[in-house]
């Protein structure tokens, strides 16, 4: 084996002993060596303007094997992001000059493929600053901060290993990422509720087995009518494979119990998949648990919603509202 000074010159050369079939799977291996010693961990650019949390991120960050440029001046940041390229941009909300939106946007502009974080307080953007997101064609996540270094680790893994928090079939957040948010509100203190629902097939036209392309199809089409409902600021996960969470920051429970009406209804009355020659009708079922009136802590709101949506009935003792439609 010949090594040169950098891992990219490193040729493999089989032994001459080895039969051709041996000298093969040497030098696979030797190959598949070489891009591990050479690969590198996902970059991360991190923007704040508050000294402390750009330190405490990239001290985190960069002791698990990701590669980080920090800085506290979002003008700089658009320089640092042209020339380093990262693969995700952690940036604050609030900051002088420029805030994490208007930073966000800039950037995914000459960076389409870099995933933007939104990070410190992102639970208090207003509706209309979400809308005009949307509008715009921009998809941020949002990361609330302070959060456990385990989230944070949890997060990074997510969006940087895995590829995505994003539900291949419906688009909804993935379920992992529920809990990211519900530990946020919880800390925050504010009301808010979550609105669980499971959707049940009932009835299609013809008869034989349906194909798991089929339900997929179903799946993304009742997706694309749920989201037409909601606005940017409420935020729907896919729960399970037939169920679904609608967090809804800062709502009372009369507003969620309004919004899961309309859903109650759309889902019901709307014959799906009409327009391929097959209609199908759906049924849900729907809980409403709020924070603080029916639990404290995360787990206690996901049990509670979780035993509505089962196939017992909730004793009177229950405070979570349900109804099937």
């Amino acid at each position: 084996m010949s090594v040169g000074k950098d891992k990219s010159e490193i040729v493999p050369r089989a032994p001459q002993s080895l039969s051709k079939r041996g000298s093969t799977l040497v030098r696979r291996g030797l190959d598949d060596l070489c891009k591990s010693l050479s690969k590198q961990g996902p970059r991360v650019l991190i923007v704040d303007d508050e000294p402390a949390i750009v330190n405490y991120l990239d001290q985190c960050l960069s002791s698990h094997g990701y590669q980080v440029r920090s800085t506290c001046d979002a003008f700089k940041a658009i320089e640092i992001a042209r020339d380093f390229q990262p693969d995700v941009a952690m940036l604050g909300l609030v900051m002088p000059g420029m805030d994490g939106i208007q930073l966000g946007t800039e950037i995914s502009d000459f960076l389409p493929n870099t995933k933007i974080v939104l990070c410190n307080e992102v639970a208090a953007l207003e509706s209309e600053d979400w809308d005009h997101l949307i509008r715009s064609g921009y998809r941020f996540d949002r990361l609330p901060f302070p959060f456990e270094e385990e989230d944070l680790l949890k997060y990074m893994r997510w969006r940087c290993v895995d590829g995505t928090l994003e539900d291949s079939v419906t688009g909804f957040w993935v379920l992992e990422y529920l809990y990211v948010f519900l530990a946020f509100e919880i800390g925050l203190h504010y009301e808010f509720s979550i609105v669980f629902f499971r959707v049940v097939e009932h009835w299609r036209q013809g008869v034989g087995g349906v194909s798991f392309r089929e339900r997929r199809k179903l799946l993304a089409e009742l997706a694309h009518g749920i989201a037409g409902c909601l606005k940017p600021n409420h935020f729907l996960f896919r729960y399970a494979n037939d169920k679904f969470a609608l967090l809804l920051p800062r709502k009372p429970r009369d507003f969620s119990e309004e919004l899961a009406e309309k859903l109650s209804r759309l889902i019901h009355d709307t014959d799906w998949q009409e327009t391929i020659g097959c209609p199908v009708k759906l049924s849900a079922k729907f809980a409403i648990v709020s924070f603080p009136e029916d639990g404290s802590t995360k787990e206690e709101l996901l049990e509670l919603g979780e035993k509505a949506l089962s196939d017992e009935e909730t004793d009177e003792s229950t405070t979570a509202h349900w109804d099937r439609v």
